[in-house]
């Protein structure tokens, strides 16, 4: 423990880990097994971290490893929290032509959210001969 802490330098703000890195997060070697320094620092003060959930740094800091800067969720909460691709699109609230990303109006392909009320248009506009409604125009009737 005592090794552990000599690698940290403690400022007023975040607690910065010093030693080896892998240009994301700290790390180091305990009893023969490498250990992420953030996570160390949090089973010190806080316990065990229970089986699938993450450390989320709170002050975005990777290398911080003040225990009141961690925190613990889950890999979703982790991701939507960053500045990643996946967050960025998730706080987006309509399609690019305006539309909301409503239950009725939303649904998912290959993994990618889709706009019903474009899909709607589209079809009509390349299939003029066919008169169909729309599921969301059977449902709103």
């Amino acid at each position: 423990i005592e090794r552990f802490w000599a690698k940290v330098q403690k400022t007023s703000g975040c607690w910065l880990w010093m030693g080896s890195n892998d240009g994301r997060y700290g790390h180091f070697r305990l009893s023969g097994k490498t250990v992420s320094a953030h996570r160390y620092a949090y089973e010190l003060m806080h316990g065990a971290i229970a089986r699938g959930l993450q450390v989320d740094h709170l002050c975005r800091h990777t290398l911080c490893v003040k225990p009141t800067h961690l925190e613990i969720v889950t890999a979703r909460v982790n991701i939507l929290r960053g500045n990643g691709w996946a967050a960025q699109h998730a706080s987006v609230l309509q399609c690019p032509r305006g539309h909301d990303y409503s239950l009725l109006n939303t649904y998912f392909y290959r993994g990618m959210r889709m706009c019903r009320e474009c899909k709607t248009s589209y079809y009509r506009r390349t299939h003029p001969l066919i008169k169909r409604r729309s599921r969301l125009d059977k449902m709103l009737s």
